[in-house]
């Protein structure tokens, strides 16, 4: 692994690879997925709703890797466009300084150009869960 250039929070894909480190993250969008069942004799008027699956989200990232520092920037960049063009879901883990990991399945949703500013490349990408979140805390 790279030297700790963000926070020391780490992103691996399980095909795609050691990402790199995550400068900034959000989980977003997780909810309850439902459909609208509203009809003429609605009680009151108010809109009625069938409550059916549930969304894990997605997570909003900004990578940070610099190549001076054994991270292959280019390299990253390019896996994560293979992700992306290839459509494949697999399986992503995040990993805290304090060695808690959240995982889970998932496929490059959205990817921004990486841009390499004073040797450290930094690149947003947005992961799109197909499923459960899974946290494990560390352990002492």
């Amino acid at each position: 692994m790279s030297k700790e250039i963000g926070w020391g929070t780490t992103m691996t894909g399980e095909t795609t690879g050691e990402i790199g480190q995550i400068l900034t993250a959000r989980i977003v969008d997780s909810n309850v997925n439902f459909v609208e069942c509203t009809n003429c004799s609605s009680d009151d008027g108010y809109d009625e709703f069938i409550t059916t699956t549930l969304s894990a989200g997605q997570l909003n990232a900004l990578l940070i890797y610099d190549s001076k520092y054994g991270g292959d920037g280019d390299g990253i960049a390019a896996a994560l466009d293979t992700a992306r063009k290839t459509k494949r879901v697999e399986s992503w883990t995040l990993t805290a300084p304090s060695a808690s990991t959240w995982v889970a399945n998932g496929f490059v949703a959205s990817l921004g150009i990486a841009i390499e500013v004073k040797g450290v490349t930094v690149q947003p990408v947005i992961i799109k869960f197909t499923g459960k979140i899974t946290f494990t805390p560390a352990t002492a």
